[in-house]
């Protein structure tokens, strides 16, 4: 900020000052804001979200790696156990997928929650289609597993 010497009283002069006295002028009060203490709290709530989306990453990403491998590796001649072996063990190489893909949806239920909210609403957003394209998936993949047996 500011200021200019008058005899021995400091006179602010910024442009801050000016337009605290533009405002009172216009017979209005001004407000002081303590704007650093919002900007740490809004920081720490960042920065615990960050931690939280993090440690969701790495605890689906535990899953779906495997269940990758388990899905697509065999295609591309990756080894599976003979337990898993699609040609010879259908139906143990289903359930496997389906067990490993719970926990990942599970990690993920904020795009479910969100995302079917936003439809009650009828304000569908990529929330939604998330949900609804990963459900259909899932309902899909237990109805074959269901059939199977």
């Amino acid at each position: 900020m500011l200021q200019r010497k008058h005899g021995s009283n400091t006179i602010p002069t910024g442009p801050v000052f000016l337009i605290k006295v533009a405002i009172s002028k216009a017979g209005y009060r001004v407000l002081e804001i303590e704007a650093e203490e919002e900007v740490d709290e809004e920081r720490q709530r960042r920065e615990k979200e960050i931690r939280e989306l993090f440690s969701k990453f790495i605890f689906s990403a535990a899953f779906t790696i495997p269940l990758s491998y388990i899905a697509m590796g065999h295609m591309i001649g990756l080894p599976l156990p003979e337990a898993l072996e699609p040609s010879t063990h259908p139906l143990n190489f289903a359930l496997i997928q389906l067990v490993l893909t719970i926990p990942v949806v599970i990690a993920g239920n904020k795009f479910y929650t969100v995302g079917f909210r936003s439809l009650i609403k009828i304000s569908p957003n990529m929330d939604y289609l998330i949900a609804i394209g990963t459900s259909a998936a899932i309902i899909y993949g237990w109805c074959g597993v269901i059939l199977w047996m």
